[in-house]
């Protein structure tokens, strides 16, 4: 079942994988190939205007467009010296620079440059540049028929102006990086969204499995849970048959058989009392839940073990429980400390706090014992885990079980000198009187 799920979790994981993967590199190649025809669409823009200002030039002798976003114009002739200069456009251009197609096109903060050879007269070359051929292009620019257009190193032919022999163009691109931006904080933004939504997809299917895991594992655990209540009914018969049978053995037996009959009788007792509390564990009701007034419950415990445990504290306070429970659970924490200082030879009484704050009641059972191994603290209180030689690995089991169906909880944790603090925690409310002890 396990190993089905664990499949059937990794087959989701990778789909959802696959598909939000596909969505993302759909969206980045939706951006590239947008910023991709934005950018030449602007450098076509970039070069009529170009045209456009230079035609006007050779006309009216003053570039065109002046309403335009220009910063900078001007027309070099072949080895780069300034025709006319206007805005940012330099006084001198350096062929060598440009690179050995006919336009060149770069960008700054917020500005786009152009420079363009004009190749008036069909020449080789500039000095010192690669030659080229000043052939007519496929196609005219709308508007402008018999005229060559320039896209990707082709070249595209422009007005003739008598001795020019370069172009430069500056304008601001300021809208068009602005739009740029948008742009990429939208498809970032639905990239965020994307991976929060693939996220959240994973965290569900996660915590879909775990609760499908969990739903399974309780099925079984109330078909064990039946199974048991009815193996340890069965059980409880012949046991009491056993016992009965050892009582008239006792009675009838020759004396040196009494020690065996005796026995048989402490072990039928033992399983015994391991059915009743399988039985008491496999209970699933709260049992007679009442007011219990603590102090008076820490007095009684106290008292039921004597000079064996030493009580510290007060808790003024009152917890809703079923009486039987709570003490059946701080009995055997008593019960388990004193044992662990035994196995140690430790001596004295171990020690019994109880406090009221905050709305909680705490009762905390600390020994001088050996403690608990960090290895075996997760198992501290599941069921038949024991570090006992003859312990059934109930008794913890049970007691957080009982504690838990009234709310609290109970936990372990090192002692300062050593040895182990167990402690119950139930919500709790002031004392008032016609509480139980």
């Amino acid at each position: 079942m396990k190993q089905g799920v664990s499949r059937a979790k990794v087959f989701y994981l990778v789909s959802v994988a696959l598909a939000f993967g596909a969505i993302f590199v759909l969206v980045v190649a939706f951006v590239i190939r947008d910023q991709s025809t934005r950018r030449l669409g602007l450098e076509f823009d970039i070069f009529r205007l170009a045209s456009a200002m230079t035609e006007g030039f050779r006309d009216d002798g003053e570039p065109g467009l002046a309403g335009a976003p220009v910063i900078g114009f001007g027309l070099y002739d072949e080895r780069g010296k300034s025709l006319v200069v206007r805005g940012s456009a330099p006084p001198e251009l350096d062929p060598r620079r440009l690179g050995p197609g006919p336009l060149s096109v770069s960008y700054g903060s917020a500005t786009a440059t152009l420079v363009r050879r004009l190749g008036m007269r069909g020449a080789q070359g500039a000095p010192g540049m690669p030659g080229f051929v000043d052939a007519p292009g496929p196609r005219g620019l709308p508007g402008e028929p018999g005229r060559g257009r320039m896209m990707g190193g082709a070249m595209m032919r422009g007005p003739n102006v008598p001795g020019a022999g370069f172009g430069f163009i500056e304008i601001d691109v300021s809208t068009f990086l602005r739009e740029r931006r948008i742009v990429y904080g939208g498809a970032a933004f639905f990239c965020i969204i994307l991976a929060a939504l693939a996220w959240l997809l994973v965290s569900t299917l996660g915590r879909y499995e775990t609760l499908r895991e969990n739903e399974e594992r309780n099925r079984e655990l109330v078909s064990l849970g039946e199974a048991a209540r009815t193996l340890a009914h069965e059980i409880k018969n012949p046991l009491g048959v056993i016992r009965v049978h050892c009582g008239i053995l006792r009675k009838n037996a020759p004396g040196t058989w009494s020690d065996n009959v005796r026995v048989i009788e402490e072990e039928t007792l033992r399983v015994s009392g391991l059915v009743d509390r399988i039985r008491e564990y496999l209970k699933s009701d709260d049992g007679k839940p009442a007011e219990v007034d603590a102090d008076a419950f820490a007095r009684s415990l106290a008292e039921r073990w004597g000079d064996r445990v030493k009580l510290a504290g007060s808790a003024a306070c009152t917890v809703v429980i079923d009486p039987d429970r709570l003490r059946a659970a701080a009995d055997n924490l008593v019960r388990n400390a004193l044992e662990a200082q035994e196995s140690v030879g430790a001596v004295g009484p171990v020690r019994v706090d109880v406090r009221f704050s905050k709305g909680r009641f705490e009762l905390s059972i600390s020994d001088r014992g050996p403690g608990v191994g960090e290895g075996e603290r997760s198992s501290l209180f599941e069921p038949f885990f024991t570090t006992k030689e003859k312990g059934t690995g109930l008794g913890l089991a049970l007691s957080r079980k009982n504690i838990s169906r009234a709310g609290g909880t109970i936990g372990y944790s090192p002692g300062s000198g050593g040895g182990s603090v167990f402690t119950i925690r139930l919500s709790a409310k002031p004392a008032h009187e016609g509480a139980m002890a």
